[in-house]
């Protein structure tokens, strides 16, 4: 969503948006523009693993770790009993096990899920992933 935002802003049109959680809108001149934002950004972007993963290893696992050097190459499938675990230590003390049980479970159910769906298959691997996007980012522009 930032990434599409920041590429609407920066076109040479002021187009107006609204956004509400994970949608935008704009005015009626603009709904030709927007939707070719969208597109352009999915197609020619970084894959959104790549994102998703930033986000964790920037916001979860670098400020815990500050002292040891961290894998920086966002391009691949994170180990999900290491969200567990990074989760397990993040969480405040203040919840209950069975509520941060619950709570990482959604996470790790959210990560995965997103994985095999850009898969589709049984090989839930990075070469798997990016082939997948690949097919889906040309599919885009037919």
């Amino acid at each position: 969503m930032f990434m599409i935002l920041k590429n609407i802003m920066n076109m040479e049109d002021r187009v107006p948006i609204y956004t509400v959680h994970d949608n935008f809108i704009t005015t009626v001149l603009f709904t030709k523009v927007v939707p070719n934002a969208y597109i352009k950004t999915i197609a020619e972007g970084r894959n959104p693993l790549f994102y998703i993963n930033h986000y964790i290893i920037n916001n979860l696992v670098k400020d815990y770790f500050q002292k040891k050097k961290i894998n920086e190459d966002y391009n691949l499938i994170l180990d999900t009993s290491f969200i567990s675990d990074i989760l397990r230590k993040r969480l405040p003390s203040s919840l209950n096990k069975k509520m941060k049980d619950k709570k990482i479970q959604c996470f790790i159910d959210a990560y995965e899920n997103y994985v095999k769906t850009v898969c589709k298959n049984d090989d839930v691997s990075i070469s798997a992933y990016l082939d997948n996007l690949d097919r889906f980012k040309h599919e885009m522009y037919k």
